[in-house]
């Protein structure tokens, strides 16, 4: 078949389809600085910082968990609890300068506040950053931390840029160059990927694939002035109304599932979910089902075969459960509940899911 019918899920719609305009909840005592990339954003601060130790979750975009790991004078430690966190930096010389990434999804503040009681945020020695790549309205967060980071390419329909907040007291400083070649390169590829995954021409499509595996492999790992004032004029949409009401309907239809929620909570206005999540035994035969119905979601994180020996059993494990479904503006409420009926019927003829 050479034209398709719609496609739910996959990547975003085309970005020349809407009108934007700005929303940025910052706090007053807050400053925000502009990355290519939130890759980019954690290598500026670990090298501002002068960090000699890395305290990573297990269960984390493994890109970034490599990039630090093949970081020369970091040592990178993973944990998979606040118990074994708290182990493993009381085992670190309380002189080193350490890093500890926090990661925030929907329905985390207790989590983090938890967090919050065990480990001394006064100590010079420690830094903290508040990943929060999953869940951008994250500014009103009680958590104290030194630098939360957010990408609103993963919510918006532009491909491009990581935002840094921090305090003021923070003398941190982004040095940018002069080329934009590499930046724009990907942006271009990524861009013109998109183009090509929202038409519904199957060897197009298949052309988009290819272009946005290629993009995600050239990163951009610096920022330069051009790109700079480019992220700075450009202009948000606030998608956070929606995408609660998706993420809320999605709950309320799989209800006869509720067990295999990852956040048994509702979304609310101090969150705006990345997307809706599940954890299933044999996830791909539904992510195939779902795929010949045209419905694409999402999985995080797949590991690489070559980097297991880095993870423990119960990463793995969870990289091999975890379905994500989409919610987006392009979506409307048929989409959802489209979803929803296709994942039940295929889950009652299943067994041990």
């Amino acid at each position: 078949m050479i034209f398709l019918k719609k496609k739910i899920g996959g990547e975003p719609p085309n970005i020349f389809s809407y009108k934007c305009k700005l929303f940025l909840n910052l706090k007053e005592e807050q400053k925000i600085y502009f990355c290519s990339s939130g890759r980019e954003a954690i290598l500026k601060i670990l090298k501002h910082e002068n960090i000699n130790n890395v305290f990573i979750p297990n269960y984390y975009c493994y890109p970034v968990f490599s990039l630090i790991k093949n970081l020369k004078g970091i040592q990178l430690h993973g944990y998979s609890s606040q118990k074994e966190l708290l182990s493993k930096i009381k085992k670190v010389d309380e002189t080193k300068k350490k890093l500890i990434i926090l990661l925030f999804f929907n329905g985390m503040q207790e989590s983090l506040e938890e967090y919050e009681k065990f480990i001394n945020l006064d100590s010079k020695s420690i830094i903290t950053i508040l990943d929060a790549a999953m869940t951008p309205f994250l500014t009103l967060s009680k958590f104290r931390f030194n630098y939360l980071i957010t990408n609103p390419r993963k919510f918006y329909r532009f491909p491009f840029g990581s935002l840094i907040f921090c305090n003021p007291d923070k003398k941190f400083r982004i040095i940018y160059n002069f080329n934009p070649i590499e930046n724009i390169e990907y942006l271009f590829v990524k861009v013109f990927s998109r183009v090509l995954l929202n038409l519904r021409i199957n060897f197009l499509e298949r052309i988009g694939l290819i272009l946005n595996r290629y993009a995600e492999k050239k990163v951009p790992l610096k920022s330069d002035l051009f790109t700079n004032f480019f992220l700075k004029n450009l202009k948000f949409k606030d998608l956070r109304k929606i995408r609660i009401e998706q993420h809320n309907l999605y709950h309320q239809l799989l209800k006869p599932i509720s067990n295999k929620f990852i956040f048994l909570k509702q979304a609310s206005n101090e969150d705006c979910p990345f997307g809706f999540m599940i954890r299933l035994k044999n996830r791909e035969k539904l992510v195939k089902f779902l795929s010949k119905e045209r419905i694409f979601v999402s999985i995080l994180w797949q590991i690489p075969k070559y980097m297991i020996k880095d993870f423990d059993f119960e990463t793995i494990k969870k990289t091999e459960e975890i379905v994500v479904f989409p919610i987006g503006p392009q979506y409307s409420r048929k989409d959802i509940e489209k979803v929803c009926k296709l994942t039940l019927n295929f889950l009652k003829n299943e067994i041990n899911l």
